[in-house]
């Protein structure tokens, strides 16, 4: 679509899983999209949303820094998320041989 259409369509843009907007070629198109809102449609909201803002292969990259300036209305550590919302993972161990399968006599 075209980008400067899209931010003159709608009030609010959400930019769900935004650490992936780092993407080479998700970041090209998401540019072009921020730099038309910036520029003609400043009453277009951008919204982001991800539990992940850091690309830790990427550099380094904090999302939310480049894109947002680093506003962050809230932030949930994964600690925090399994003590307040999330269940408490379950962790199933186990021990396989290959003993059968690679005899050490060969």
């Amino acid at each position: 679509m075209n980008m400067e259409k899209l931010s003159n369509n709608y009030d609010i843009i959400v930019l769900d899983e935004y650490h992936r907007c780092g993407a080479k070629k998700w970041g090209i198109k998401l540019n072009e999209l921020l730099k038309y809102i910036k520029e003609k449609h400043s009453k277009t909201k951008v919204i982001g949303t991800t539990a992940t803002e850091i690309r830790y292969l990427d550099n380094q990259k904090n999302m939310n820094n480049i894109l947002f300036d680093g506003v962050c209305a809230s932030t949930l550590t994964l600690a925090d998320a399994i003590k307040e919302i999330l269940p408490v993972p379950i962790y199933i161990n186990s021990l396989i041989e290959l003993s059968l399968l690679f005899p050490t006599n060969c």
